[in-house]
């Protein structure tokens, strides 16, 4: 549970009263909306700054080869 004041309790709303950069991720991840299909991350209509952008698809996933340091 997020216990900051910038996110007053309000049964109906969901409201940020100020822009705290130190709880950036967690404003994006609690105005985050989604269908169940699709899911976008609430950032910032400018882009900058921002914690952790993204928008999400269910069941698609891209496949990389992922280069480990360890492997020498």
């Amino acid at each position: 549970m997020i216990r900051e004041r910038a996110y007053p309790v309000d049964p109906w709303h969901i409201r940020e009263t100020r822009l705290d950069l130190d709880l950036l991720a967690q404003s994006e991840s609690v105005f985050a909306l989604s269908n169940g299909h699709i899911g976008i991350r609430g950032n910032l209509d400018e882009g900058e700054p921002h914690g952790l952008p993204g928008t999400y698809l269910n069941s698609f996933y891209e496949l990389r080869p992922l280069p480990y340091a360890e492997a020498g």
